[in-house]
C-alpha cells in the first residue's frame, strides 16, 4: 500500500464529510484512510462509521479525548502505507493530491515531500493566500538552506502539508505533553532523520483558517509550553547549522511574545495573574533574544511586531499589561 492518510477529529460533524469525500475522490486510489475520533460528543462517530461501511479503504479508530497528538500517534501505530499523510478534519485536498505526490515519489523516492497549500477563510470561503516554493529535490548537504527557506515561507512547521516516508518515522512520535507547536517539534525530528526532501509547488492542500483553534483559546500553560518548544527549536537551528540563526531566533521570540499577549487578552480582567508572564520576561526565550540586541536594526519585523520587540528589550511589564488591555477591548468591541 502506498499511502496511509491520518485524520484526527474532535467534534467535527460540520466538517468531516467534506474532508473525507475529498480523499475518497482521489484519482490515485492505493491508500488507506485512518480516521481517529478523539472522544467527540457530537455526530462525528456516526458519520465516520458510515464511511467505514461504505468504503473498505476507511479505517475508523476511537479514543477518549486526549488531544490531536495522541490521535496522530494512534494513527501512526496502525498505519500500513509506505508514506504517511496528515490531514486536518476541517481541511480538504485536491482530487489529484495523491496522484501528484505519487509522481514525485516514483521520480525521486524522497523521505519527505513539502506541499504547496491554500489558506481559506472558514466563513467566507475566500482565498486568503497561497503558499509554496519551487519544485526541487534537496539532498542532505542542502538542508540548512532549505530549512531557512521553508521557515521564511511559513511551510516548515505544519504536519498537514507534508508527506513522510514511514521508514524514517521509527521511534518518532508527537510529544503528548505539549499541545502548542507540537507539530513543529515533530517536523524538526523528522527533518533530521531525512536524507532527501522534495518540495512541490502545486497547491494541493486547502487549509481552512478557523477562528476557533488552540492558538486562539486562552491557555493557562502557554508560557511553559512556549519556553519548552522554543528551547527545542533553537537547538534544532543550531544542530543543522542554519544560516542567519540570530535573525530566526529573534523572529520566533517576537512571535512568542505576540502569542502570549493575545492569549492573556482572551481572559483579561483586573484580577488576572501575570506572575507567569513576569517569569517569562526572565526566562529562556527572552534571554536568547537579549543576546542578539545588536541585530535589531537589520530586522524586517513589520510595524506591529516592533511593539512586541520593544516590550522584550525593555522587559516592560507596564507595556505588556497595557497591550493586553488594548487587545482585549479591541476583540470585545470588534474593532
Amino acid at each position: 500500500m502506498e499511502f496511509s492518510i491520518i485524520i484526527p477529529v474532535y467534534n467535527g460533524e460540520q466538517v468531516i464529510e467534506q474532508c473525507v469525500i475529498s480523499i475518497l475522490n482521489q484519482k490515485f486510489t492505493d491508500f488507506e484512510l485512518l480516521i481517529i475520533n478523539d472522544g467527540s460528543s457530537d455526530r462525528t462517530g456516526e458519520i465516520c462509521e458510515l464511511y467505514e461501511k461504505r468504503d473498505k479503504r476507511v479505517k475508523y479508530l476511537r479514543q477518549s479525548n486526549k488531544g490531536p497528538s495522541e490521535a496522530r500517534n494512534l494513527g501512526l501505530n496502525n498505519a500500513r502505507g509506505e508514506y504517511i499523510c496528515f490531514i486536518d478534519a476541517d481541511d480538504y485536498v485536491e482530487e489529484y493530491y495523491l496522484e501528484s505526490i505519487n509522481k514525485n515519489i516514483k521520480k525521486y523516492s524522497p523521505d519527505i515531500i513539502f506541499l504547496g497549500f491554500v489558506f481559506e477563510n472558514q466563513k467566507t470561503k475566500e482565498v486568503l493566500s497561497k503558499v509554496s516554493i519551487e519544485s526541487k529535490l534537496y539532498k542532505r548537504d542542502e538542508f540548512s538552506a532549505l530549512a531557512k527557506k521553508l521557515i521564511d515561507n511559513d511551510i516548515f512547521g505544519y504536519t498537514w502539508c507534508k508527506v513522510i516516508k514511514k521508514d524514517i518515522l521509527r521511534n518518532i512520535y508527537f510529544d503528548t505533553n505539549y499541545s502548542l507547536h507540537e507539530d513543529t517539534l515533530f517536523i524538526c525530528n523528522v527533518f533530521e532523520k531525512a536524507f532527501s526532501i522534495v518540495t512541490c509547488e502545486d497547491y494541493l492542500y486547502h487549509y481552512i483558517k478557523s477562528l476557533d483553534t488552540l492558538c486562539t483559546k486562552y491557555r493557562d500553560d502557554i508560557i511553559e509550553n512556549l519556553e519548552y518548544v522554543n528551547k527545542e527549536i533553537f537547538n534544532f537551528y543550531k544542530r543543522i547549522n542554519i544560516d542567519d540563526i540570530d535573525t530566526m531566533v529573534v523572529q520566533r521570540a517576537v512571535f512568542s511574545m505576540y502569542l502570549i499577549i493575545k492569549n492573556y487578552a482572551q481572559k483579561y480582567s483586573k484580577q488576572i495573574s501575570l506572575s507567569k508572564a513576569t517569569l517569562f520576561m526572565k526566562g529562556y526565550t527572552i534571554s536568547e533574544i537579549l543576546k542578539r540586541k545588536k541585530i535589531y536594526k537589520q530586522l524586517n519585523l513589520g510595524k506591529k511586531k516592533w511593539i512586541f520587540y520593544i516590550i522584550i528589550i525593555l522587559r516592560s511589564e507596564y507595556l505588556f499589561k497595557f497591550l493586553i488591555k488594548i487587545i482585549h477591548f479591541k476583540n470585545k468591541w470588534g474593532t
